[in-house]
């Protein structure tokens, strides 16, 4: 990801960029894709891409604050008792970074 300065906080987890809601936008428009209502919709011939920048959303937990990219949370994040996914510290559940 070139466009640091769309970055909001890097994840807790892995350390890489986490995107605001206008980072996303912002990356994705740098990259010829379009964003309608927080998702990247891109040509079949970009969906990797597109798919990769998607990892980079950020979440914060409503609890204790921990940030993390939508990667990590949906690759190791454990259950929420309500569905979904829990928080790695807390177990509290996520909002979208703003």
């Amino acid at each position: 990801m070139s466009q640091d300065m769309s970055a909001k906080a890097l994840c807790a987890r892995c350390g890489g960029v986490v995107l605001t809601v206008k980072g996303l936008e912002e990356a994705a428009k740098a990259q010829g894709m379009a964003v309608i209502r927080d998702t990247i919709i891109v040509h079949q011939s970009m969906a990797r891409q597109g798919h990769d920048l998607e990892n980079h959303k950020g979440f914060q937990c409503t609890r204790c604050g921990g940030t993390y990219c939508m990667g990590c949370i949906l690759a190791a994040a454990p259950p929420h008792r309500n569905g979904g996914k829990a928080c790695f510290q807390c177990g509290s559940n996520y909002r979208r970074l703003e």
